[in-house]
């Protein structure tokens, strides 16, 4: 589902950039992409580290999750 919402903006970018590039501004495209997906990730487990937010999968462990809505509110307003 991602790359059907990601088509719009390629395909624009490819009418917009002079001849002959598309795939040189394709590729820059691309890998600004990745790099924010990364960065993404990274925050991401930085934060939930954090929030001492850890579970192992073992029983009794409920107060592993008592921090993880503050980081769920924390990443939805951080894609506003």
């Amino acid at each position: 589902v991602d790359e059907w919402l990601w088509m719009p903006g390629v395909i624009l970018n490819s009418q917009f950039c002079p001849p002959g590039l598309e795939a040189t501004v394709f590729a820059l495209l691309s890998g600004v992409c990745n790099i924010g997906r990364t960065i993404s990730y990274m925050l991401g487990a930085w934060l939930l580290e954090v929030l001492q937010c850890r579970p192992v999968g073992g029983d009794q462990e409920t107060e592993q999750f008592e921090h993880l809505w503050l980081s769920a509110g924390l990443a939805a307003a951080g894609s506003l």
